[in-house]
């Protein structure tokens, strides 16, 4: 169990080293003398290099779930934004100039549950990742709201198969 945490960690400090390179390649691309851009600022700004780092919200009623949930995707390098409440989730997804990549989702919550959330949210956002982490989530639930999300994960889940999930979600077009 020890060795699989140091290996979590050690893979998710790899990353955050890999972030933070890219951020000094660009700082060091954005710097200049006179203030106007570079040709390369303008190269790096056409070719989409600076990218900025994904947006990932956290639904679960739980509050402890969340924040654990939290602290692995920003070491892992994303932007996590935490929700107890899936009508506050809907709202802000609603209201949010920058748009999350993937929204995970518990499926019981008190409002509305994990798998209507999603629906609604992909239905704004028809590009969407959508991810259920639940352990009470059943074939029968996913058939009568009649959707599926992108991935389920039991819960309780193993931390490292959480930030694993969310980096294939965002690798896969949609």
């Amino acid at each position: 169990m020890r060795r699989d945490f140091e290996t979590d960690v050690n893979r998710i400090q790899n990353r955050i080293n890999v972030i933070r390179q890219r951020l000094a390649a660009v700082r060091k691309q954005v710097d200049t003398s006179d203030g106007k851009p570079t040709e390369s600022q303008s190269d790096v700004r056409r070719s989409g290099a600076a990218e900025r780092i994904p947006v990932i919200y956290i639904v679960d009623d739980e509050p402890s779930v969340g924040d654990v949930f939290s602290i692995v995707l920003k070491r892992a390098g994303y932007d996590p934004r935490k929700f107890t409440d899936p009508l506050a989730a809907l709202a802000g997804f609603e209201q949010a100039e920058i748009k999350p990549e993937v929204v995970i989702a518990d499926f019981s919550m008190p409002g509305m549950n994990g798998l209507e959330l999603l629906r609604r949210c992909k239905a704004l956002q028809p590009r969407l990742r959508t991810m259920s982490v639940s352990g009470n989530l059943r074939e029968e639930d996913i058939h009568g709201i009649g959707f599926r999300p992108d991935r389920i994960l039991p819960k309780p889940c193993d931390l490292s198969a959480l930030a694993s999930t969310v980096e294939a979600l965002l690798e896969t077009k949609t």
